[in-house]
């Protein structure tokens, strides 16, 4: 894995003894290095967002790791899985979540049929609170379609309720 700090070591007793010239010249660097390195921050916020909500308590005796090779990996007794060992549950949360964090631009429209679907009750629970985490970091929109209770919990406020039409 990439390590920045090897990289930041500086003899700050030898910046001090520069020239008015040379600081000024090592000043443009640093800012123009730091313009550059901006660009990262919104993926760099995004990967960092996707391992806090799913090594929350998604996965038992499982974790996120991101590599810098392969791309984000699940990790078990120390080793990296398959995703197809994963449960179903597990599966589906982790490609929900991918999407919704990495697949979106301000403003996008996200439309989520039953997403309790695999999702044992806990997950459904924890489920909202999460979506509207994401929500509000990206600035984007969710709506949920769900049979189930547990999804939508005490936010009322959030539900529509959809009714048959009486016959005219």
């Amino acid at each position: 894995m990439f390590k920045l700090d090897a990289y930041l070591e500086i003899d700050e007793s030898a910046l001090n003894n520069l020239d008015e010239e040379r600081a000024g010249t090592i000043l443009l660097y640093i800012q123009d290095t730091q313009k550059k390195l901006e660009t990262l921050d919104d993926i760099a916020m995004r990967v960092q967002f996707f391992r806090n909500v799913i090594n929350k308590n998604k996965f038992k005796n499982k974790f996120i790791d991101i590599d810098s090779e392969q791309g984000y990996l699940v990790v078990g007794q120390g080793k990296a899985l398959p995703i197809d060992l994963l449960s179903s549950g597990e599966q589906h949360q982790l490609t929900l979540f991918y999407d919704l964090i990495f697949r979106s631009e301000k403003n996008t429209q996200f439309f989520i049929d039953e997403p309790e679907l695999s999702l044992h009750l806990n997950w459904q629970k924890q489920f909202l609170s999460e979506v509207l985490e994401i929500v509000n970091a990206l600035e984007i929109d969710v709506t949920l379609a769900t049979h189930s209770p547990f999804i939508a919990g005490d936010r009322t406020d959030l539900m529509v309720a959809l009714e048959e039409k009486e016959n005219d």
